[in-house]
């Protein structure tokens, strides 16, 4: 294995982070939303345990958080191809080996247990994801028990003298699979394992089990948090409903970071009206189950339902969209190839979740080169260079506006299909539904 100095500063690691950086929190996302840095101990060792939603864009927002360099834990199976594996050291992750990659893999594990030990004792950050694999789902999964196994054992090999805290980590996405949305990501308190020092030597099984179930707790007030899968899509239904009615009673924007404490209030609203009431979350359920099931047969958006246009909004739109088609042409034209080809190659994964990671790794390459060969040849055509200068600013940001040129176009065409079926009998019981919905949810928030 070639990691031994992966936690080396590393300058070519160190220029590439600016670009990749700038690509994750000014082009792929909106500005990340940093909440709980103040958690965060200095010249401390430190292991960040983050949620697992969306693949490698997991493991961009805590490396784009700040100027640091974390060493990052994942499956060992996609270090199988040589020159991958020595990628993935460049971008500092190390293997894990589980059983599934061969048993006689598993003795490769103590190599990298010493290495995550020298990084604890340099104070360095380590980062474990203990769900284990990522599922994109407003959900915390059962924990692993890896975490806890491997901080305790470097105490236990420091004779409980390293200080080591586990930082809960709790990452939001506005949206999974689209770019120029918002992202959230909140540090929890640290969890120090000298408190649990006493009774790890005591019975060290019982401490790893409650030292997990402890940092699942933590964990789980971090992010939002729909309980129940098999009524997990009527609950991202009933969230699109009730957050904006609860951050208006509360008086508050609704923008991403209110949207995200508003869903984790909204949810313990329901789940304690629940253990109350069985029969007003059957009622609940039940009205959810008919809105999802209607908007699947219809054409119709929830969103155009709920808050459809406007007639003056409509017209803003269409005049928007009219007027700024030339830049959109710009834009669509010089980023097309690099929007292209990630869109068709993502088809051939057929885990969705890995599809935003593929694309944001191919526009880290794709956008550099393809702009080069553009100013390349209309440098050959005699362009002056102040309009080459020009050209290549107006490249990344009419491609921004082409993005939610579409967005807006798609939003006035979805209001147009449902000013046509609007009186159709599917959208009237939806309409019936909501209103029977929010009388329901008024009456949770008076009690």
């Amino acid at each position: 294995m070639k990691f031994s100095n992966i936690e080396n500063n590393d300058k070519y690691y160190n220029a590439l982070r600016w670009y990749a950086d700038f690509l994750h929190n000014k082009i792929f996302y909106k500005k990340p939303i940093i909440l709980g840095l103040e958690n965060i101990p200095k010249n401390e060792p430190i292991i960040f345990t983050p949620n697992h939603q969306n693949a490698l864009m997991d493991a961009m927002i805590v490396l784009c958080t700040k100027k640091w360099a974390p060493i990052f834990l994942a499956r060992a199976d996609i270090f199988k191809n040589p020159r991958l594996a020595k990628l993935l050291y460049f971008f500092k992750i190390l293997p894990i080996f589980r059983m599934r990659d061969g048993k006689e893999t598993l003795k490769n594990n103590d190599a990298v247990f010493d290495k995550t030990i020298e990084i604890l004792r340099k104070n360095k950050i380590l980062v474990i994801y203990p769900e284990a694999n990522h599922a994109g789902f407003r959900r915390l999964r059962q924990l692993k028990k890896g975490v806890a196994r491997i901080a305790f054992q470097a105490e236990e090999l420091n004779n409980f003298n390293l200080g080591v805290k586990v930082i809960p980590v709790g990452i939001n996405y506005q949206d999974y699979y689209s770019i120029q949305k918002s992202i959230l990501i909140h540090y929890g308190k640290p969890i120090a394992l000298k408190d649990y020092i006493e009774q790890y030597t005591q019975n060290p099984q019982r401490t790893l089990n409650d030292f997990t179930n402890n940092l699942h707790q933590n964990l789980k007030k971090l992010v939002i948090h729909i309980n129940e899968v098999d009524t997990y899509e009527q609950m991202l239904i009933g969230l699109e409903l009730f957050v904006p009615l609860y951050l208006k009673s509360q008086n508050k924007p609704t923008d991403y970071a209110n949207w995200y404490k508003g869903a984790q209030q909204v949810l313990e609203l329901i789940y304690e009206k629940k253990e109350q009431s069985e029969q007003f979350y059957e009622q609940l359920i039940g009205n959810l189950t008919d809105i999802h099931i209607r908007l699947q047969k219809s054409n119709v958006t929830l969103t155009e339902l709920v808050k459809p246009l406007s007639i003056g909004q409509s017209i803003v739109r269409i005049l928007l969209t009219i007027t700024l088609l030339p830049f959109y042409l710009f834009g669509a034209i010089n980023n097309f190839i690099p929007f292209f080809i990630p869109s068709l190659l993502t088809r051939k994964f057929p885990d969705k979740n890995f599809h935003t990671s593929v694309r944001y790794a191919l526009y880290l390459v794709l956008f550099p080169v393809f702009y080069g060969i553009i100013m390349l040849v209309l440098a050959l055509v005699g362009l002056k260079w102040w309009l080459l200068i020009v050209y290549l600013l107006l490249m990344p940001i009419t491609g921004l506006l082409a993005v939610h040129y579409v967005r807006n176009f798609k939003r006035v065409y979805l209001h147009f299909v449902y000013l046509f079926h609007k009186n159709s009998d599917n959208i009237l019981q939806i309409k019936s539904r909501l209103a029977s919905i929010k009388n329901i949810f008024q009456t949770l928030l008076n009690d």
